[in-house]
């Protein structure tokens, strides 16, 4: 996740009404400044356990029926797996310099087209026909240079035309460059700089790290769109590398104050309809001290650039890819090893109508009870949390976990049923910004359905945990009793890695059992004050009583 930290970069949809996207014009009417942001509600993730052999993911792309991770590991570079199931088809792909090997791969310019791979790897580009017995070689052509050095960050326009950026530009300069490999000729220049550099001087390579961006490419007709890192701005052309216009989010613009920029848009994903882009809106500092708790925005944009829908996602995903065929995003985290990620389009949770009175978590603005959690606590203070569904005593000195920009839902939709989910967190130990508190997640499930039988959903999910091979020391055992007529405990560990590459391991409880026609899940987890806050913590889940209310009315 840090190279993304480094370099500036953390490197079919469900359409909106109109009026959630009201838009303003300058006077420049190739750029738009978009006003509201729509509130699309969370995505939810499934965990799928990937093959052990994969070690250090970096890249994955989807074809129809196949999966395609491109790991750093010592083994071979690139995993295929199977769709739907992600069972390990083959493996390809040696570190080396022999014909057949690949000294180097640049996951920046690694994209599929039709049933190839396109591979840069040192000084050629390769194409790989992924067949489903195995991969096979095609051919290869060599990189051309262009004034600093070799083309870089390569797009595939056509089978010969390609795209790359110009490392060594000037203000007021193109940004890219469109070559022609095979004749090993440039086609074209296009895109332009600011005439006048940044603050960081104008220095050889400063323009293309200040306005660094990841572009992408229309698999049908050609067409491309720039998500910049650090500017607040978004630019299409057509195959040709005409300017067409330039999106910028009047929401998000802040007065220049010297003090480091928020990073913007990062890893965008482009299908022949839609482009899905991850929203970060946070320093690069804040998201090194907050990777735990921080959760991005996912963005789903269409070729004319209007923003369909914007999504908060459960994850902090460091690379995924998009199959509007099956309607799933697949991802991985650098924070969770051994673990994919995937989320199903047709079941983004959403505000409901049903919440009740007052439309709590429909509205962008916030309701009495979620500014009381943005508020300043006193650190002795007791807090009391509850929605429409359940209250709970705290312990002394938790609190919510706020997440920046995002409202509050008193409930949300999936798996046939009903589900309200609040975290907490313990105070941090003074000195220690990295896993030096514990947290707390209440989630409470309510069948949609009176006939679904809980036991078996609650096995089921006790099922999920067990088939996670990520996890270490699993233990589950059952619990029971009169105010609990069936459940679970699970004790587990997972390991995290900060950014200088230091272990930690996380302990971890859950409980999970049926009461009340509901199904009650607890996470409590700490990596360096487990047994300091434990007691409390149990204290605390005792005190948690039911409110009559439930999401679907009765």
């Amino acid at each position: 996740m840090f190279k993304y930290l480094k370099n500036y970069c953390l490197s079919s949809a469900l359409f909106l009404p109109a009026l959630f996207l009201l838009s303003c014009q300058s006077n420049d009417s190739s750029k738009k400044l978009i006003s509201e942001l729509p509130d699309s509600g969370s995505l939810i993730s499934k965990e799928i356990a990937i093959d052990s052999t994969v070690l250090i993911p970096s890249k994955i792309l989807v074809f129809p029926d196949k999966a395609v991770i491109l790991d750093n590991g010592k083994e071979s570079l690139f995993k295929v797996f199977s769709l739907p199931d992600f069972s390990l088809l083959y493996s390809f792909g040696k570190l080396g310099e022999g014909p057949d090997e690949f000294s180097y791969v640049d996951p920046n310019s690694l994209q599929k087209r039709g049933d190839d791979l396109v591979v840069v790897s040192g000084t050629k580009l390769r194409k790989i026909r992924m067949e489903e017995g195995g991969s096979v070689m095609g051919e290869s052509v060599k990189l051309i240079k262009s004034n600093a050095g070799l083309v870089n960050r390569l797009l595939m326009l056509n089978d010969s035309t390609y795209i790359c950026d110009i490392f060594d530009a000037i203000p007021g300069g193109p940004e890219y460059q469109m070559v022609n490999l095979p004749s090993a000729k440039e086609v074209a220049t296009f895109g332009k700089y600011p005439e006048q550099s940044t603050d960081q001087g104008s220095g050889e390579g400063n323009l293309y790290r200040d306005f660094g961006k990841s572009t992408v490419i229309n698999p049908k007709d050609g067409r491309l769109a720039a998500f910049y890192f650090s500017q607040n701005q978004i630019k299409f052309y057509n195959p040709k590398g005409e300017f067409l216009k330039e999106i910028g989010v009047e929401a998000l613009e802040k007065p220049v104050s010297g003090d480091e920029l928020d990073l913007f848009w990062v890893e965008p994903y482009a299908t022949e309809n839609h482009i899905y882009v991850l929203f970060i809106g946070k320093p690069k500092s804040v998201i090194k001290e907050e990777f735990e708790t921080f959760r991005p925005h996912m963005e789903i944009w269409d070729w004319e650039g209007n923003l369909l829908e914007r999504y908060t996602v459960d994850q902090f995903l460091t690379s995924y890819a998009v199959s509007e065929k099956r309607q799933k995003i697949y991802g991985f985290s650098y924070f969770k090893e051994g673990v994919l990620f995937e989320y199903d389009l047709k079941d983004g949770v959403r505000p409901s109508p049903l919440i009740g009175k007052n439309q709590k978590g429909t509205s962008p603005k916030k309701d009495k009870k979620t500014e009381k959690q943005d508020q300043i606590i006193d650190p002795n203070s007791e807090i009391i949390a509850e929605n429409d569904y359940y209250k709970m005593k705290l312990p002394v000195g938790w609190n919510y976990t706020a997440v920046r920009g995002e409202v509050k839902k008193d409930y949300y939709e999936k798996d046939n049923m009903y589900l309200t989910i609040d975290s907490f967190r313990s105070p941090k130990r003074e000195g220690k910004s990295f896993c030096g508190d514990a947290s707390l997640q209440v989630r409470i499930l309510f069948p949609k359905e009176a006939a679904l039988d809980i036991g078996s959903h609650l096995d089921k999910m006790v099922a999920d945990y067990r088939s996670n091979s990520s996890l270490i020391d699993l233990n589950a055992k059952e619990i029971g009793g009169e105010e609990k007529s069936k459940g679970y405990r699970l004790n587990y560990a997972s390991q995290l890695v900060d950014s200088k590459g230091v272990k930690y391991t996380r302990q971890n409880e859950v409980t999970l059992f049926e009461k009340e026609n509901r199904i009650i899940q607890t996470i409590y987890s700490s990596c360096d004050v487990y047994e300091h806050y434990y007691e409390e913590v149990q204290e605390s889940l005792a005190t948690l009583t039911f409110k009559d209310a439930f999401p679907n009315g009765e």
